[in-house]
């Protein structure tokens, strides 16, 4: 029926037809096929089969092929999945005809393990850019829904709405004309829109600026009727000024006056002070002459004190030498005294340490045996300490450096195993932060909620080893590895409500019927599957609450999913036909039983570790936790051995510390023995400087004697010197009190003389700081007056009233109070603040302003012109591509009509228009 219904339709194509259909599709170790050509017809062509037996595998192999990417497929999203388990590499050859006659162009891409790519254009090696780039110049686009739908994206063809069809539509049979005005007219209507956009900011700019306008215009007046004010208030201040600096003249002249009176007063006053002061200057030299007389007599007279002050002093040391001399006397007596009683008790003590010394000659001998005695004992109990000491530092270091940190790294171990789940969540927070948010709102409620809401299900399951886990990553789907567990179906509709609806999450909750233990059991026994090298069944391999588990195995049918070794692969025929899906190795195996014929396909997968569940082997925890329990053991044992060394060695230290007194007697007995004959060798050394110390009483009253004469003689010649030094002193003391009186007398005769200087002193002082007030107050007036002109001709343009051409002389003749001008001053401050704060730069801000009104509108009519010229282009684009566009949706419709009456259908292809360009 194909081929009589391809006859009826098929027509001549030129070689611009032809290019680009595909010819061939060649594969080699992909998905499911060794390797297989697959060559279409012209037209429509139709793959049939049951499921699994490779139809989508073609497909998948046309965009692979001509560089399309897994995600285009929608299936799995590792490239590397697409080559056949067991194989190195998978080859897909698309072969596509030329732009010329009998010309064919071949489009190799050749994928490894690692998801690599080589690509290869008519048999030579090329890089993925310049390939694509071929594939696009034959306009093969298979990201286009429109040109290339795998029966996966059908749902995702279905969604796209009518402008989406119609561009995708375009883009794949249309020609760079009809593509290019398209895009002409989308440019063309943005600047349409942007221009009339523009316009109308511009036209509320306008009205705008224009209502600003006609509020400046009712400013203008204000403004000049307050100018008119202000010149008026500084005609007012200038004249007040003016009539400042008037006065403040007259005060000059008046202290002018005062000045030339104090002067005159100062010239009377200074000469009556310098007749006086010269007569004083020799009263002073006078009293100076005195004064300097009574002076050198006060210091002859107290040098001569000072000396016989030294003389009685020197008499006062003898004297105290004396006492000196007759204490010596008497101590040194004393000393002789003592040192003959000295020298009998020492002669005594000798005699009693020689006594001692004959007793230690007779022991000497015996006491030294047993002392040898006594070291060789304690010497062997010291080995002994030695040696239960070693033995004790051996426990201690077995203890310390074995046990105690074997026990440490068993409860790391143990502790690593338990601590997976927080690592686990520790990588979750970066890669996926919403469901650990979600997990904390989740603990937050628990409390509220009805019954257990499980964490994500891959934190509540573990497996035995990292190739449960692979298998189970691969058998439960990664969605519901993250989803919460809820036993309460309420507690479910709370939660999607407060984490998913109010907090914009996006995670999983499914509802797990409660129960205590695991309710699933396999088809077939695992006894019966151990011939063919089976294990276990997956189930059995995972642990975790019972409720989680038995949803995973109503779901996904885990406690049916048998797993193995590689040697299964041997007896994949023999495995009864109830098994589904098992693991051997590395690698999946599913059966496939098709719904119209007996026929059973067998697909098998490479599968790899992902990382995502937590692996804890119940076996190695047991072995673990029994090994601690040994180690504890050990250790307490070792403890016990080190307190039995530690009573052992007490004992031994007790003996010992017994020897130890022992010897320590027989030491102290010699030691004392040898401190007898030290202080008998002492004593006579001590005996002998006695004797040679000891000085005769009579001889040490002679030496007396002789001192006490020699002092008797100095004391009587100093007395002699004193006698002298006090006539002087005498003497010197009238001579002092004389010159005292005359210097007296004299002041009092011209301290009258004294007072009229000072007198005159003050009154010049007086005068002189007159004079200075009245220079600093003209200089100060003159300073204000120089202030206020310049103030005058600030206001007046540099100008003052006594000018010839001053320009106000007319308002300054008039009334010249200060109190009337005042007056006036005032009365225009209060016209100016009733009139308000008037903008300076009004008017010229009014004629900007103006000008912009004026160029607005010039710029809205131009706009508006632009606007009408953009629409008529817009039309005339519009209307040819319109009619293009028609033309070759009727061709479309025509030829896909004829088509489907070939194979007695019916069907037709249309443009649906809501609206024209407007």
């Amino acid at each position: 029926m194909r081929d009589e219904a391809e006859s009826d339709f098929k027509v001549d194509l030129t070689p611009e037809q032809l290019a680009g259909r595909i010819l061939s599709v060649y594969c080699r170790d992909f998905v499911s096929y060794n390797e297989i050509t697959f060559s279409p017809t012209m037209y429509l062509n139709v793959l049939t089969g049951p499921n699994g037996s490779g139809k989508s595998t073609i497909v998948s192999a046309i965009i692979l092929g001509l560089g399309g990417e897994p995600a285009v497929l929608d299936r799995s999203a590792h490239i590397a999945d697409y080559v056949k388990s067991g194989e190195r590499k998978a080859t897909i050859v698309v072969t596509v005809h030329g732009r010329r006659t009998d010309s064919k162009v071949s489009f190799q891409r050749v994928i490894n393990r690692k998801g690599e790519s080589v690509y290869t254009l008519n048999n030579e090696q090329v890089t993925k850019k310049k390939f694509l780039e071929q594939v696009a110049s034959f306009n093969i686009q298979v990201q286009n829904l429109c040109q290339f739908l795998p029966q996966d994206r059908v749902q995702d063809f279905a969604k796209m709405n009518p402008q989406e069809l119609l561009l995708n539509t375009m883009s794949s049979i249309c020609d760079s004309d009809l593509i290019n005005s398209f895009t002409d007219l989308k440019d063309l209507r943005k600047e349409q829109l942007s221009s009339h956009a523009s316009c109308n900011k511009d036209i509320e700019n306008l009205d705008r600026e224009q209502k600003r306008l006609d509020k400046l215009e009712t400013t203008i007046a204000q403004y000049n009727e307050r100018e008119e004010l202000v010149k008026n208030l500084n005609i007012y201040i200038g004249k007040k000024k003016w009539l400042e600096v008037q006065k403040g003249q007259k005060k000059i002249d008046t202290c002018n006056n005062d000045l030339q009176a104090a002067l005159k007063n100062l010239t009377v006053v200074k000469k009556k002070y310098d007749q006086g002061k010269r007569a004083q200057d020799t009263v002073i030299k006078m009293t100076s002459k005195l004064r300097n007389d009574t002076l050198q007599k006060t210091t002859e007279l107290m040098q001569e004190i000072e000396k016989k002050t030294g003389l009685e002093y020197q008499v006062d040391c003898l004297k105290q030498k004396i006492l000196q001399s007759k204490n010596i006397l008497e101590r040194n007596t004393e000393n002789s005294i003592k040192c003959i009683s000295d020298i009998a008790k020492a002669e005594e003590r000798m005699k009693a340490h020689n006594a001692d010394l004959q007793d230690y000659d007779a022991v000497k001998q015996q006491l030294n045996t047993k002392l040898q005695e006594k070291k060789q004992q304690i010497q062997k109990i010291t080995d002994r300490m030695m040696q239960k000491y070693n033995e004790r530092r051996a426990l201690e270091r077995k203890l310390n450096e074995e046990q105690i940190p074997g026990i440490a790294a068993l409860k790391s171990r143990l502790n690593k195993f338990e601590n997976l789940k927080a690592k686990k969540i520790n990588e979750l927070s970066n890669s996926n932060p919403n469901l650990i948010k979600a997990m904390n709102i989740v603990r937050e409620m628990q409390p509220t909620l009805n019954a257990k809401v499980y964490d994500p299900i891959l934190f509540e399951i573990t497996a035995d080893n990292d190739v449960a886990a692979m298998y189970l990553e691969h058998v439960i789907r990664f969605r519901d590895l993250l989803a919460f567990a809820c036993e309460n179906k309420s507690d479910m509709s709370t939660l999607i409500q407060k984490v998913c609806v109010e907090n914009k999450l996006r995670v999983n909750f499914i509802y797990c019927e409660p129960t205590e233990k695991r309710h699933h059991s396999p088809y077939v026994p695992l006894k019966d599957l151990r011939a063919y090298g089976f294990t276990a069944y997956l189930s059995d391999l995972m642990h975790g609450p019972p409720t989680i588990i038995n949803k995973l195995c109503q779901t996904y049918s885990i406690h049916n999913i048998p797993i193995g070794g590689e040697e299964i692969t041997n007896y994949t025929s023999k495995i009864p036909k109830t098994i589904r899906l098992y693991f051997a190795g590395n690698k999946r195996f599913n059966v496939t039983v098709s719904k119209y014929r007996s026929q059973v396909m067998l697909t098998e997968v490479h599968v790899q570790a992902r990382g995502t569940l937590m692996t804890v082997s119940s076996k190695e925890m047991e072995s673990l936790q029994k090994s601690l329990t040994e180690a504890i053991r050990q250790k307490d044992k070792s403890k016990n051995a080190l307190g039995e060394s530690d009573s052992e060695f007490d004992q031994i230290r007790a003996i010992s510390k017994e020897n130890k007194d022992e010897l320590a007697a027989i030491e102290k007995k010699l030691a004392y023995f040898k401190s007898v004959e030290s202080e008998a060798a002492k004593r006579e050394q001590e005996l002998k400087d006695l004797r040679k110390s000891f000085v005769p009483i009579e001889e040490l009253r002679n030496k007396y004697r002789s001192e006490v004469s020699t002092f008797a003689r100095n004391i009587m010649e100093l007395d002699r010197i004193i006698q002298i030094q006090s006539q002087t002193i005498t003497r010197l003391f009238f001579e002092k009190a004389l010159a005292t009186l005359k210097e007296s007398i004299h002041k009092s005769e011209h301290e009258l003389q004294t007072e009229l200087i000072n007198e005159s002193e003050t009154e010049l002082r007086d005068c002189t700081t007159a004079i200075n007030r009245l220079k600093g107050l003209i200089q100060i007036q003159s300073d204000e007056l120089s202030r206020k002109a310049m103030e005058v001709k600030r206001v007046f343009n540099g100008m003052i009233p006594t000018d010839a051409n001053f320009p106000h002389r007319a308002e300054f003749e008039e009334e010249n109070d200060v109190e009337v001008v005042n007056e006036k001053i005032h009365e225009c401050q209060a016209r100016i603040e009733c009139l308000g704060d008037v903008d300076s730069e009004a008017i010229a801000n009014y004629q900007r302003r103006k000008q912009e009104v004026d160029n607005l509108k010039q710029i809205v009519q131009r706009k508006a012109g632009q606007g009408k010229n953009i629409e008529n282009k817009i039309q005339e684009i519009y209307n040819n591509w319109e009619r293009k566009l028609n033309a070759l949706i009727e061709t479309i419709s025509n030829k896909f009509s004829e088509f489907m009456e070939s194979i007695s259908y019916v069907g037709e292809v249309v443009l649906c228009k809501k609206d024209k360009v407007s």
